[in-house]
């Protein structure tokens, strides 16, 4: 849970203290889920406008410099500002850099708050942990492989990164893989298995690895990071499947 937030009690509403600004590397997979998650808690006119989803197509430091030009431009009060970002093939330090950033940005007191979500390889290993918790590190072929495996057993149909296969919208108003993987996954499993996942590499090979060193800590993930944080505010009907 991000510094300062309250989390929800029964009977009452997660106070509003912050806006929500979500980067991503991706331009299809990312947007898809957290414009999901941003439609379901943004029924409540409470929240209205309270979140802010954009896919950059650009990959780790470049991520966190459109964020940071969007702050330039939009100068947002109260705003935790989240960069969604990939090793896959990028160099190591350009993939650890990134912390070391957002630590140095958020140095300043601002009201703006930098907080990464990175998955080393790639944001499919989090829709992964959504049916299994996986540890072997074979690679994004082999999550996808898993992925196809769980969408025609459960869904009956092949997992598509294509744009209409992912952010176009069902009938009842959510991006079409955000309700796959509600339907068909367990974002409460998702996040138990990230956090499980964390926990084994912090034991077997440090907690420096995890705070400096992510591009060797594969595979992981810190999306459900945001997840947590944002599931909160869901209704209830919607947060019995986040937390």
């Amino acid at each position: 849970m991000a510094h300062g937030v309250k989390r929800r009690r029964n009977g009452f509403l997660e106070p509003r203290n912050y806006r929500y600004a979500i980067f991503s590397e991706g331009t299809v997979t990312e947007p898809a889920y957290f414009t999901g998650m941003k439609i379901a808690i943004e029924k409540n006119a409470a929240y209205r406008n309270m979140i802010y989803v954009k896919g950059t197509g650009r990959e780790t430091q470049r991520v966190l410099e459109a964020a940071r030009q969007w702050v330039s431009i939009s100068h947002p009060r109260h705003c935790q500002v989240w960069c969604l970002y990939d090793k896959d093939e990028f160099p190591r330090d350009h993939f650890n850099n990134v912390l070391q950033s957002m630590d140095a940005l958020n140095k300043g007191h601002t009201g703006i708050e930098y907080y990464a979500g990175w998955s080393n390889e790639c944001f499919e290993y989090w829709l992964v942990l959504h049916f299994i918790l996986y540890r072997s590190n074979n690679g994004r072929e082999a999550y996808t492989e898993i992925l196809n495996e769980q969408f025609q057993k459960l869904l009956h149909k092949k997992y598509s990164k294509e744009k209409s296969a992912c952010l176009s919208l069902s009938e009842s108003g959510y991006p079409l893989l955000y309700e796959d993987i509600l339907k068909a996954g367990s974002p409460k499993n998702a996040i138990r298995n990230a956090e499980k996942q964390l926990d084994y590499l912090e034991k077997q090979y440090g907690k420096e690895l995890l705070l400096h060193k992510p591009s060797e800590a594969v595979p992981a993930t810190t999306v459900h990071k945001l997840v947590k944080e944002l599931a909160g505010y869901l209704g209830k009907d919607e947060k019995k499947y986040f937390l």
